[in-house]
């Protein structure tokens, strides 16, 4: 099946995972950025950020609907692999037993 220009397919697994990749590289630079500038605030501070984010990353999904393969389903599993990767990127960086 050849979808978008040239036979570019947005959803493939590679795309996919390069997407996934930059998003968790630029939460670990955030990350480190909080720490740096909030100090023991700095974890708080960027569960909330993480979530605004991925928050954002769903909203944004509805334009990607006018890609050529995009299906609901094809959608739904994007959501829910937005929210996989934010949720382990946040508990990969967070010391939760500062948060008690």
């Amino acid at each position: 099946m050849t979808v978008g220009a040239g036979g570019f397919d947005p959803f493939a697994v590679l795309p996919v995972a390069i997407a996934t990749a930059v998003g968790a590289l630029g939460g670990v630079v955030v990350h480190a950025v909080f720490r740096r500038a909030f100090g023991d605030a700095a974890d708080r501070r960027f569960v909330l950020a993480a979530a605004l984010v991925t928050l954002l990353s769903l909203v944004l999904l509805e334009p990607a609907s006018a890609f050529d393969g995009a299906t609901t389903a094809r959608l739904g599993v994007l959501g829910l692999m937005h929210i996989a990767a934010a949720g382990v990127v946040v508990a990969a960086l967070v010391d939760w037993r500062g948060n008690r």
